[in-house]
């Protein structure tokens, strides 16, 4: 039998199954006997181009250690990367933070520091400093066109971008003249103080407690504010408001106040607790995508086949992660496509001599 019959039989079992046709299927019996459970096994899979997200990522281990000994909340996570891993890392990427002890909880942070030298061990790795966003998030409102959005809190640190007046950005960190904001795209980054206006807390109230005894809640939120009592350790307290470092509480129905943030527990993390990060690397979402299956490539470029016809259709494609890559042109969503070709198969082996 040659090759060119193998082909024809091959794409009429291909056809008559895929538009689902209930024919029956002979398979010459020159084939070898134990292949021919294979042979139909092997038939064409195809899929939907559909929408979706793709994101590259780097997970690590590492542990939590207060940066502020002084403030329960102020946490710092030290990942341990491996050394294949550490050239796809850069400062103020995203991190997701798990642990066993709170399964359910994703907590968010950003890279802030990243070690140049590799630990002295038998596997080399990296030490990567991440700084975890706070439980409540402040909103912000930037008050300055072109505004300079910079890597660092300082001008010497380059300009990523800039931000437009009105631009709504969450607040997760102030330094001296200096905030840290996130875009609502998840980029991170700093800018000036003074540009920035609080716009308060993000979402609805927030149940908490009493960090240590003697606690002065507070008419406004400044030290100097005139107290207006005082609260002990573990006092079942509710957020209902937050500006720069202050937390407005309500304690009962008729006391309002507000306190510090190293007055309140906010973290859920706690100090030697073993945690997982998972580095965001980058990530787009609703785009058109496929899986890598799909996708061939020959000297004139990357190509699909389509199920329709079985019609080789050239495309533009994007980024990938491990199961899907992203097509930027030449398909539509809901097109169908192929993901295995039978006709890949080791032909020469496959018939007996």
């Amino acid at each position: 039998m040659n090759k060119k019959r193998i082909i024809a039989i091959i794409t009429a079992v291909s056809i008559s199954l895929l538009v689902g046709v209930g024919a029956y299927i002979k398979i010459d019996n020159r084939y070898k006997p134990n292949q021919q459970e294979e042979l139909l096994d092997r038939l064409p899979n195809s899929v939907n181009v559909e929408r979706g997200d793709i994101r590259n990522v780097v997970d690590a281990g590492g542990s939590v250690s207060l940066s502020d000994e002084n403030n329960p909340n102020s946490m710092i996570i030290t990942l341990s990367v491996n050394q294949y891993d550490i050239s796809k890392l850069q400062v103020n990427q995203v991190v997701e933070i798990n642990s066993k002890v709170f399964p359910e909880e994703n907590i968010k942070g950003v890279i802030t520091e990243i070690a140049n030298k590799a630990s002295e061990k038998e596997n080399p790795s990296y030490e990567v400093k991440v700084a975890i966003s706070k439980p409540i998030i402040e909103l912000g409102e930037v008050t300055q066109s072109s505004l300079n959005f910079r890597k660092g809190p300082d001008i010497k640190y380059s300009v990523v971008t800039q931000l437009d007046k009105g631009e709504k950005v969450e607040i997760l960190e102030r330094k001296n003249n200096w905030v840290r904001v996130k875009r609502e795209d998840n980029n991170v980054g700093w800018v000036i103080a003074n540009a920035i206006v609080s716009k308060g807390m993000d979402g609805e109230a927030v149940e908490s407690k009493i960090y240590k005894d003697d606690v002065i809640i507070r008419e406004s939120n400044s030290s100097n504010s005139k107290g207006i009592g005082m609260l002990v350790k573990d006092e079942k307290v509710t957020i209902i408001d937050k500006k720069d470092n202050w937390y407005k509480i309500k304690v009962n129905d008729s006391t309002n106040g507000w306190v510090e943030e190293s007055d309140l527990v906010l973290q859920k993390l706690i100090d030697g607790m073993s945690v997982t990060g998972t580095i965001i690397i980058s990530e787009k979402k609703d785009i058109l995508r496929v899986p890598i299956s799909a996708i061939q490539k020959d000297d004139d470029g990357y190509y699909v086949t389509m199920e329709a016809n079985y019609d080789k259709k050239y495309v533009q494609v994007g980024e990938n992660d491990s199961e899907y890559i992203e097509v930027t042109e030449g398909l539509f969503e809901n097109d169908r496509v192929i993901t295995e070709s039978l006709l890949s198969y080791d032909e020469e082996n496959f018939y007996e001599d």
